[in-house]
């Protein structure tokens, strides 16, 4: 969707809220302070989605007679659709984490 809309020969820059310098799309670090640069989804988003739709498959097998393999592709197609959405909405997520100093 978003991904398709962009412009693949574009470079891509984000501004460190710290030192106000520019770092191109995919650094690890930020080339003025080296503060730290993560991208996409937060991984406690993940890893919540993925604990949820198990929990859901493992108390859904009741409704449906007790088919493992049934609710076990029902959870990995809620997982994936929603893992899905969350990669989509997350997608321009940059975050610059500053290093603390050791004194």
């Amino acid at each position: 969707m978003a991904n398709q809309l962009k412009d693949a020969t574009a470079i891509r820059y984000a501004i460190c809220p710290f030192c106000r310098s520019e770092a191109r799309h995919g650094v690890r670090s930020c080339p003025g302070c080296e503060a730290a640069v993560t991208y996409g989804t937060p991984l406690f988003l993940i890893v919540l989605t993925v604990a949820a739709t198990g929990w859901l498959g493992f108390h859904a097998h009741r409704f449906f007679y007790d088919s493992w393999l049934l609710v076990i592709v029902l959870a990995a197609v809620a997982a994936g659709g929603l893992l899905s959405l969350l990669y989509e909405a997350f997608d321009e997520r940059v975050v610059f984490r500053k290093k603390r100093a050791r004194h």
